[in-house]
Protein backbone atom coordinates (compact mmCIF):
# COMPACT_ATOMS: atom_id res chain seq x y z
CA UNK A 1 0.00 0.00 0.00
CA UNK A 2 1.78 3.16 -0.88
CA UNK A 3 -0.95 6.13 -1.30
CA UNK A 4 -3.71 6.94 1.29
CA UNK A 5 -5.91 9.38 0.56
CA UNK A 6 -7.80 11.18 3.68
CA UNK A 7 -11.04 13.56 2.75
CA UNK A 8 -11.76 16.30 5.23
CA UNK A 9 -14.64 18.60 5.79
CA UNK A 10 -12.53 19.68 8.82
CA UNK A 11 -15.74 18.27 10.83
CA UNK A 12 -15.18 16.38 13.99
CA UNK A 13 -15.83 12.96 12.24
CA UNK A 14 -13.28 14.02 9.75
CA UNK A 15 -10.41 14.77 12.31
CA UNK A 16 -11.05 11.52 13.69
CA UNK A 17 -10.56 9.98 10.70
CA UNK A 18 -7.53 11.57 10.11
CA UNK A 19 -6.54 10.48 13.58
CA UNK A 20 -7.00 7.10 12.77
CA UNK A 21 -5.19 7.09 9.09
CA UNK A 22 -2.12 8.49 10.96
CA UNK A 23 -2.37 6.23 13.60
CA UNK A 24 -3.02 3.16 11.18
CA UNK A 25 -0.13 4.62 8.64
CA UNK A 26 2.53 4.35 11.14
CA UNK A 27 2.78 0.54 10.58
CA UNK A 28 2.00 1.09 6.97
CA UNK A 29 4.19 4.02 6.07
CA UNK A 30 2.30 4.90 3.25
CA UNK A 31 2.39 8.48 1.59
CA UNK A 32 -0.72 10.56 3.09
CA UNK A 33 -2.86 13.14 0.62
CA UNK A 34 -5.44 15.59 2.46
CA UNK A 35 -8.25 16.97 0.40
CA UNK A 36 -11.00 19.06 0.35
CA UNK A 37 -13.37 19.17 -2.07
CA UNK A 38 -15.90 22.38 -2.07
CA UNK A 39 -18.38 24.13 -3.74
CA UNK A 40 -19.77 27.19 -5.01
CA UNK A 41 -21.83 28.93 -2.02
CA UNK A 42 -25.56 28.48 -2.84
CA UNK A 43 -27.80 31.39 -2.68
CA UNK A 44 -31.23 32.15 -1.96
CA UNK A 45 -33.64 31.86 -5.35
CA UNK A 46 -35.00 35.56 -5.42
CA UNK A 47 -31.81 37.19 -5.30
CA UNK A 48 -29.37 37.80 -8.37
CA UNK A 49 -26.29 35.27 -8.19
CA UNK A 50 -23.40 37.33 -8.01
CA UNK A 51 -19.87 36.69 -10.43
CA UNK A 52 -17.75 33.79 -7.96
CA UNK A 53 -14.40 33.85 -7.10
CA UNK A 54 -13.25 30.51 -7.75
CA UNK A 55 -9.65 31.19 -7.21
CA UNK A 56 -10.94 32.76 -3.51
CA UNK A 57 -12.93 29.73 -2.87
CA UNK A 58 -9.99 27.31 -4.04
CA UNK A 59 -7.53 29.41 -1.56
CA UNK A 60 -9.67 29.71 1.26
CA UNK A 61 -9.61 25.91 1.55
CA UNK A 62 -6.29 25.43 0.82
CA UNK A 63 -5.48 27.62 3.25
CA UNK A 64 -7.89 25.99 5.88
CA UNK A 65 -6.19 22.31 4.77
CA UNK A 66 -2.35 24.37 5.29
CA UNK A 67 -3.47 25.24 9.51
CA UNK A 68 -4.67 21.56 9.34
CA UNK A 69 -1.35 19.90 8.24
CA UNK A 70 0.29 22.67 10.28
CA UNK A 71 -1.58 21.39 13.33
CA UNK A 72 -1.11 17.75 12.26
CA UNK A 73 2.84 18.23 10.93
CA UNK A 74 4.48 16.35 14.09
CA UNK A 75 2.56 13.44 13.58
CA UNK A 76 3.08 13.34 10.26
CA UNK A 77 5.16 15.83 8.53
CA UNK A 78 5.19 14.55 4.65
CA UNK A 79 1.48 15.37 4.09
CA UNK A 80 0.25 16.35 1.30
CA UNK A 81 -2.74 18.84 0.47
CA UNK A 82 -5.05 18.66 -2.40
CA UNK A 83 -8.10 20.95 -3.02
CA UNK A 84 -10.69 20.35 -5.68
CA UNK A 85 -14.08 22.13 -6.75
CA UNK A 86 -16.68 19.73 -7.20
CA UNK A 87 -21.01 19.55 -7.78
CA UNK A 88 -22.79 21.62 -5.15
CA UNK A 89 -25.06 18.19 -3.68
CA UNK A 90 -22.39 16.16 -2.92
CA UNK A 91 -19.01 17.87 -3.92
CA UNK A 92 -17.07 15.18 -2.20
CA UNK A 93 -18.61 12.10 -3.52
CA UNK A 94 -18.37 14.12 -7.38
CA UNK A 95 -14.57 14.31 -7.10
CA UNK A 96 -13.35 12.14 -4.77
CA UNK A 97 -12.94 9.12 -7.76
CA UNK A 98 -10.89 11.47 -9.61
CA UNK A 99 -8.64 12.44 -7.22
CA UNK A 100 -7.99 8.44 -6.57
CA UNK A 101 -7.19 7.66 -9.89
CA UNK A 102 -5.18 10.65 -10.40
CA UNK A 103 -3.01 10.12 -7.34
CA UNK A 104 -3.28 6.30 -7.93
CA UNK A 105 -4.35 6.06 -4.23
CA UNK A 106 -4.37 2.64 -2.74
CA UNK A 107 -6.87 3.50 0.26
CA UNK A 108 -9.47 6.15 1.16
CA UNK A 109 -10.03 7.08 4.65
CA UNK A 110 -13.02 8.91 6.02
CA UNK A 111 -15.08 10.33 9.02
CA UNK A 112 -19.06 9.43 9.11
CA UNK A 113 -21.62 10.64 11.53
CA UNK A 114 -24.11 7.82 10.21
CA UNK A 115 -27.76 8.59 9.70
CA UNK A 116 -29.60 11.87 11.85
CA UNK A 117 -32.94 12.71 11.28
CA UNK A 118 -34.45 13.62 7.59
CA UNK A 119 -31.36 15.85 6.75
CA UNK A 120 -28.94 13.65 7.56
CA UNK A 121 -25.30 14.31 8.04
CA UNK A 122 -23.07 15.85 5.12
CA UNK A 123 -20.48 13.61 6.13
CA UNK A 124 -22.46 10.67 6.61
CA UNK A 125 -24.34 10.72 3.62
CA UNK A 126 -21.04 11.63 2.01
CA UNK A 127 -19.39 8.41 2.99
CA UNK A 128 -22.17 6.19 1.27
CA UNK A 129 -21.86 8.24 -1.67
CA UNK A 130 -18.17 7.77 -2.09
CA UNK A 131 -18.13 4.03 -1.59
CA UNK A 132 -20.57 3.97 -3.98
CA UNK A 133 -18.07 5.48 -6.91
CA UNK A 134 -14.66 4.60 -5.17
CA UNK A 135 -12.29 2.66 -7.31
CA UNK A 136 -10.27 1.40 -4.20
CA UNK A 137 -11.38 0.50 -1.16
CA UNK A 138 -12.17 3.13 1.45
CA UNK A 139 -12.22 2.52 5.24
CA UNK A 140 -15.05 4.30 7.19
CA UNK A 141 -14.69 5.66 11.00
CA UNK A 142 -17.19 6.23 12.98
CA UNK A 143 -16.92 9.44 14.67
CA UNK A 144 -16.26 8.30 18.60
CA UNK A 145 -14.22 5.42 17.68
CA UNK A 146 -10.33 5.81 18.40
CA UNK A 147 -7.64 3.93 17.22
CA UNK A 148 -6.27 0.88 18.62
CA UNK A 149 -4.45 -2.14 17.63
CA UNK A 150 -6.13 -4.46 15.14
CA UNK A 151 -6.43 -7.77 16.53
CA UNK A 152 -9.52 -8.88 14.75
CA UNK A 153 -10.78 -8.69 10.72
CA UNK A 154 -13.81 -9.96 9.90
CA UNK A 155 -14.37 -9.64 5.88
CA UNK A 156 -18.61 -10.88 4.78
CA UNK A 157 -18.84 -13.14 2.02
CA UNK A 158 -21.13 -14.44 -0.63
CA UNK A 159 -18.59 -16.20 -1.92
CA UNK A 160 -17.67 -14.22 -5.32
CA UNK A 161 -14.62 -14.63 -7.62
CA UNK A 162 -13.89 -10.77 -6.94
CA UNK A 163 -14.06 -11.43 -2.91
CA UNK A 164 -10.60 -13.25 -3.37
CA UNK A 165 -9.29 -9.95 -4.38
CA UNK A 166 -10.55 -8.14 -1.74
CA UNK A 167 -9.19 -10.74 0.89
CA UNK A 168 -5.84 -10.60 -0.98
CA UNK A 169 -6.04 -6.53 0.51
CA UNK A 170 -6.85 -7.80 3.93
CA UNK A 171 -4.36 -10.03 3.80
CA UNK A 172 -1.97 -7.69 3.77
CA UNK A 173 -3.32 -5.47 6.21
CA UNK A 174 -3.57 -8.62 8.58
CA UNK A 175 -0.14 -9.83 8.28
CA UNK A 176 0.67 -6.15 9.03
CA UNK A 177 -0.67 -6.28 12.33
CA UNK A 178 -0.32 -9.80 13.05
CA UNK A 179 -4.14 -9.76 13.22
CA UNK A 180 -6.90 -12.59 12.84
CA UNK A 181 -9.11 -12.37 9.97
CA UNK A 182 -11.98 -14.08 10.12
CA UNK A 183 -14.18 -14.98 6.87
CA UNK A 184 -18.07 -14.92 7.84
CA UNK A 185 -20.83 -16.02 5.82
CA UNK A 186 -24.40 -15.55 6.91
CA UNK A 187 -26.97 -17.28 5.05
CA UNK A 188 -30.47 -16.38 4.73
CA UNK A 189 -32.00 -19.30 2.58
CA UNK A 190 -33.27 -22.05 5.18
CA UNK A 191 -33.69 -24.31 2.40
CA UNK A 192 -29.69 -24.35 0.88
CA UNK A 193 -28.96 -24.55 4.49
CA UNK A 194 -27.47 -28.32 4.04
CA UNK A 195 -25.43 -26.70 0.92
CA UNK A 196 -23.51 -24.19 3.01
CA UNK A 197 -20.96 -25.99 4.76
CA UNK A 198 -19.53 -27.19 1.51
CA UNK A 199 -19.82 -23.77 0.06
CA UNK A 200 -17.76 -22.48 1.94
CA UNK A 201 -15.18 -25.07 2.34
CA UNK A 202 -15.18 -24.59 -1.74
CA UNK A 203 -13.99 -20.78 -0.93
CA UNK A 204 -11.56 -21.82 1.45
CA UNK A 205 -9.71 -23.68 -1.08
CA UNK A 206 -10.58 -20.97 -3.81
CA UNK A 207 -8.48 -18.84 -1.62
CA UNK A 208 -5.37 -20.36 -1.32
CA UNK A 209 -5.59 -22.07 -4.91
CA UNK A 210 -6.46 -18.55 -7.17
CA UNK A 211 -5.56 -16.40 -4.26
CA UNK A 212 -2.56 -17.63 -3.22
CA UNK A 213 -3.98 -16.91 0.45
CA UNK A 214 -2.27 -19.19 3.13
CA UNK A 215 -2.69 -17.65 6.40
CA UNK A 216 -2.36 -19.34 9.89
CA UNK A 217 -4.37 -16.39 11.00
CA UNK A 218 -7.61 -17.39 8.89
CA UNK A 219 -10.67 -18.75 10.23
CA UNK A 220 -13.88 -19.45 8.39
CA UNK A 221 -17.33 -19.12 10.17
CA UNK A 222 -21.11 -19.89 8.69
CA UNK A 223 -24.34 -18.11 11.15
CA UNK A 224 -27.53 -18.81 9.93
CA UNK A 225 -30.07 -15.66 9.78
CA UNK A 226 -33.06 -13.41 9.13
CA UNK A 227 -31.62 -10.05 8.66
CA UNK A 228 -28.05 -10.14 7.69
CA UNK A 229 -26.76 -6.33 8.84
CA UNK A 230 -28.39 -7.19 11.97
CA UNK A 231 -26.61 -10.65 12.71
CA UNK A 232 -23.07 -9.09 11.24
CA UNK A 233 -23.44 -6.00 13.82
CA UNK A 234 -24.18 -8.41 16.45
CA UNK A 235 -21.42 -10.80 15.67
CA UNK A 236 -18.83 -7.66 15.33
CA UNK A 237 -19.80 -6.26 18.52
CA UNK A 238 -19.85 -9.56 20.66
CA UNK A 239 -16.53 -10.90 19.18
CA UNK A 240 -15.12 -7.25 19.25
CA UNK A 241 -14.06 -6.92 15.83
CA UNK A 242 -11.67 -4.08 15.13
CA UNK A 243 -12.22 -3.30 11.31
CA UNK A 244 -15.51 -5.18 9.19
CA UNK A 245 -15.23 -5.36 5.66
CA UNK A 246 -17.47 -6.67 2.74
CA UNK A 247 -17.47 -6.15 -0.94
CA UNK A 248 -20.12 -3.65 -2.38
CA UNK A 249 -21.93 -5.01 -6.08
CA UNK A 250 -24.86 -4.38 -7.83
CA UNK A 251 -27.95 -6.59 -7.83
CA UNK A 252 -28.48 -8.97 -10.94
CA UNK A 253 -30.88 -11.54 -11.91
CA UNK A 254 -29.56 -13.26 -9.41
CA UNK A 255 -30.27 -12.75 -5.39
CA UNK A 256 -27.51 -11.70 -3.47
CA UNK A 257 -26.28 -11.76 0.09
CA UNK A 258 -24.55 -8.27 0.01
CA UNK A 259 -25.96 -5.14 -1.97
CA UNK A 260 -25.96 -1.74 -2.01
CA UNK A 261 -28.67 -0.99 0.86
CA UNK A 262 -26.42 -3.17 2.89
CA UNK A 263 -23.35 -1.81 3.02
CA UNK A 264 -25.23 1.62 3.77
CA UNK A 265 -27.02 0.39 6.70
CA UNK A 266 -23.88 -0.76 8.01
CA UNK A 267 -21.98 2.43 7.47
CA UNK A 268 -25.01 4.59 8.91
CA UNK A 269 -25.49 1.89 11.99
CA UNK A 270 -21.82 0.49 12.53
CA UNK A 271 -19.77 1.62 15.64
CA UNK A 272 -16.73 -0.50 14.17
CA UNK A 273 -14.67 1.14 11.45
CA UNK A 274 -16.51 -0.58 7.93
CA UNK A 275 -13.93 -1.41 4.75
CA UNK A 276 -16.11 -1.48 2.23
CA UNK A 277 -14.53 -2.76 -1.61
CA UNK A 278 -16.59 -1.24 -4.57
CA UNK A 279 -16.83 -4.21 -7.14
CA UNK A 280 -16.94 -4.27 -10.99
CA UNK A 281 -19.31 -6.50 -12.56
Amino acid sequence: MKTILIPTDFSAAAETAINFALELNKRINARIILFHSYAMPNYAADISIPVVDFEGIKEEAIEKLRKLKAKLQTNYPQMEIEAEFGDTEIPLASKLDQMVKAERADLVIMGTTGASGIKGSIFGSNAAAVIDKASCPVLVIPEKVKFKEIEKIVFATDYQDNDLASLTFLYQIAVIFDAELIILHISQTPQTNEYEPDLLEWFKHELKDKAHVDYSKISFHLLIAGDIADELQQYVEKNKVDIVSMSMRKRNTFVRMFDHSLTKKMVQQTHTPLLAFHTVE
